[in-house]
């Protein structure tokens, strides 16, 4: 079968309104959560502080719509843009995509090397230039600024995510806070993204989030499954992109389908104080980097090597 079969026909649907989705069994966690813990992490607040005056010079001029997003964002823990880049350009990302996962070539590239069901790809932006315009869209890095400062930074390496049919739902989880202190911090240290290549539907393992989640800063409970706590499915059509805070909870969703191949493009930002040596990335090569765009290297030029890190 064609790689772009994969995605010929598709649902899409949008996200409702979740506000009812917060029942008191929630908030009374979250606000025991906030009671019961009493240290404070005051060099990031000190940062937070820092950047205030940047993020209201920054909305003078916002659109509404973006405006909102933003404030979503801040209080829900997640946002959702629609409709950034064409259809057309989707589906044709998503057929480049298919294929470098199936190149055996690029297995190396693989964060499991044995997966088949739930795939991720890194390094996508040195194999693949179409998601550069992703990295850099203006409306994705005026939330990201909002939020880390004008001087935010990509991640750099970048990934494809392939939910097949028959994939599992996976662990809830934050992002990059494995050696942060149990109380998570309140100012965010990252913005992850994934764009919607195919069209994302609660069938085909649309990714999940827990609505107001980062405002515990705490990490979920071991074992703790999606199912056991108030989430959501952000569901959309490709070319939309979704937007989280690193401490909001969240998951990849199970693929009921019979036929439906979900896959995603993935990139996070981080603020300049970030140690991301720790990540232990992929590296921007230099020859790809020489070709980028002034915009997207001021983002990632500190991700620039030869060897992962």
């Amino acid at each position: 079968m064609a790689a772009i079969d994969r995605f010929t026909s598709r649902r899409s649907h949008r996200v409702g309104e979740e506000a009812s989705l917060a029942p008191k069994t929630l908030r009374s966690a979250i606000n025991s959560l906030h009671s019961s813990f009493a240290v404070e992490t005051n060099l990031l607040r000190i940062e937070h502080l820092a950047t205030q005056d940047f993020q209201q010079q920054l909305l003078v001029g916002v659109d509404m719509e973006l405006q909102e997003a933003i404030n979503h964002l801040d209080t829900h823990g997640y946002c959702l843009l629609e409709n950034l880049i064409s259809v057309e350009q989707a589906d044709r990302m998503a057929e480049k995509y298919f294929q470098l996962h199936e190149d055996p070539a690029n297995r190396r590239l693989f964060q499991d090397p044995n997966a088949e069901l739930y795939q991720t790809l890194f390094s996508v932006i040195n194999l693949d230039e179409m998601c550069w315009d992703c990295i850099v869209h203006p409306q994705v890095l005026t939330v990201v600024r909002h939020f880390l400062g004008a001087n935010a930074r990509s991640s750099g390496q970048g990934s494809t995510k392939w939910v097949k049919p028959g994939a599992p739902m996976g662990g809830l989880h934050v992002d990059s806070a494995h050696d942060l202190p149990s109380r998570l911090p309140d100012t965010p240290w990252m913005i992850n993204t994934i764009w919607m290549i195919t069209d994302f539907t609660e069938d085909n393992g649309a990714t999940i989030v827990v609505p107001f989640s980062h405002k515990a800063r705490q990490r979920p409970f071991p074992g703790m499954s999606p199912s056991d706590i108030c989430s959501l499915s952000v569901t959309g059509r490709r070319g939309s992109v979704v937007l989280w805070q690193g401490g909001t909870w969240h998951a990849n969703g199970a693929n009921t389908s019979h036929d439906g191949h979900r896959m995603g493009l993935n990139f996070a930002y981080f603020p300049p104080w970030w140690n991301q040596g720790r990540e232990g990335a992929y590296p921007v090569l230099p020859e790809v980097f020489d070709r980028m765009p002034k915009t997207l290297q001021d983002l990632c030029r500190h991700r620039v090597g030869k060897a992962r890190s």
